[in-house]
């Protein structure tokens, strides 16, 4: 590529800096944490407020079920047990993160009481939050890689 100014960065800081983003880079995985932390708590919100993703409420039990409910004195929407919400976990490595549940079950309940996804994606407000998580992780990296 022909440039008629040529610009050569010897800077130490922004050399350090280049470095230290290519280490993060190849191993993201704080990142990738904080990303996952971001969403589990996002989703333990959900459990919370009885929301969707995308800020509806959840559809309410079915009356049989209420009625069943109401006689045992126990459980709300998707909280019978608590077994789901405990199992509610993220595993991240150098390059990705996973949220999710670890019961069999949690698949059956996201068409009708989403938790992770808005129509089959992050919604906006997630994303945001992960891209936020991610800018604040990286920032942190950044400054310990450097030193």
């Amino acid at each position: 590529m022909a440039a008629d100014i040529k610009v050569t960065v010897t800077d130490r800081g922004v050399m350090l800096a280049v470095r230290a983003m290519t280490q993060i880079l190849q191993d993201a995985t704080p990142v990738m944490k904080a990303i996952g932390r971001t969403l589990e708590s996002n989703v333990n919100v959900r459990f919370d407020t009885k929301t969707a993703p995308d800020g509806q409420p959840w559809a309410p039990w079915a009356p049989s079920t209420a009625a069943a409910r109401a006689r045992e004195g126990r459980g709300t929407l998707l909280e019978y047990t608590g077994r789901m919400r405990d199992s509610l976990t993220y595993v991240a490595d150098a390059h990705s993160v996973e949220v999710g549940f670890g019961v069999p079950y949690a698949k059956y309940h996201e068409p009708y009481r989403p938790l992770l996804l808005d129509n089959g994606n992050l919604s906006n407000d997630d994303l945001n939050d992960a891209l936020d998580a991610a800018l604040k992780a990286f920032r942190k990296q950044l400054r310990m890689e450097a030193r």
